[in-house]
């Protein structure tokens, strides 16, 4: 697990099951029960806060990072 991976999370409402930004640092990732993570969504608003993702990123469909919305959600929920 390290800082730039996506991975599914499974995130309470309103959010659900969806692929998540890591953005913790690495050491804190490994020492911490916590992960700072940013949505990632196919909601595609091409606003600044957003940070496109596409096959090239591993990414099934085009789709962007929100980096408007961070959470910090424990790690047993990715």
């Amino acid at each position: 697990m390290f800082r730039g991976e996506v991975w599914w999370a499974a995130l309470p409402k309103p959010y659900g099951a969806r692929p998540v930004l890591l953005l913790s640092r690495d050491r804190a990732l490994q020492v911490r029960d916590l992960a700072t993570v940013a949505i990632v969504t196919s909601t595609i608003r091409n606003i600044p806060v957003e940070v496109p993702l596409d096959a090239g990123d591993g990414m099934p469909k085009a789709c962007v990072v929100n980096v408007d919305t961070l959470l910090t959600i424990d790690k047993a929920l990715l």
